[in-house]
């Protein structure tokens, strides 16, 4: 009877509260915890050199309050919330050097607060389609498309002087895959993986 008990505490174990660790290419490593396959409370990757790349927790498979995001150098990269794997309130993005560059505010990225203007489709409630805002100087302040309300595709933002800010894909809503981020000059400061 102790063997049987004992074998079925083994299976259910694995399949509720492990630490997972995963390995992309060599290159990062995240661990964290799995509860019915999805991502629970607190997840951290490290860069190949054991070094933060981000940190933060999750509810049900989704991104969930505070996040850090990390160069390669460790220093401190962006951070902000999530709810509900949702970007909201104030992202904070900084230089290699630990200088902030610039502040991003519910989704759209700027600087000191301008005006913005922005074009697209709404079926229904919901956004659909091709969306473009732009600064009150008339440059771009980000373009991308919409499915179902929900950011879907490829998506750039840019500065207030109509340089790229950053870019990548989101998935219903979700960032996915990788992001790159630009100081005002265009220069790449950070590349994040999804």
């Amino acid at each position: 009877m102790t063997k049987i008990l004992f074998f079925a505490w083994v299976l259910y174990f694995p399949m509720n509260h492990p630490l997972y660790n995963k390995t992309n290419e060599g290159k990062i490593s995240c661990s964290g915890s799995l509860i019915d396959d999805l991502k629970q409370g607190y997840w951290k990757c490290t860069y190949k050199d054991g070094k933060t790349l981000r940190e933060g927790a999750y509810l049900h498979g989704k991104r969930h309050g505070y996040w850090r995001f990390y160069h390669q150098n460790g220093v401190l990269a962006a951070d902000g919330y999530y709810k509900v794997g949702e970007e909201t309130g104030v992202w904070n993005i900084y230089n290699e050097n630990g200088k902030l560059l610039f502040t991003r505010v519910e989704g759209l990225w700027g600087t000191d607060g301008p005006e913005i203007t922005c074009n697209g489709s709404i079926t229904g409630d919901r956004k659909e389609g091709l969306w473009i805002c732009f600064y009150d100087n008339g440059n771009k302040l980000q373009e991308g498309g919409y499915f179902a309300g929900k950011r879907d595709g490829y998506w750039r933002m840019f500065h207030q002087n109509g340089v790229l800010a950053a870019e990548g894909t989101y998935q219903r809503g979700q960032e996915v895959g990788k992001w790159k981020i630009y100081d005002e000059g265009g220069r790449l400061i950070l590349e994040r993986f999804d």
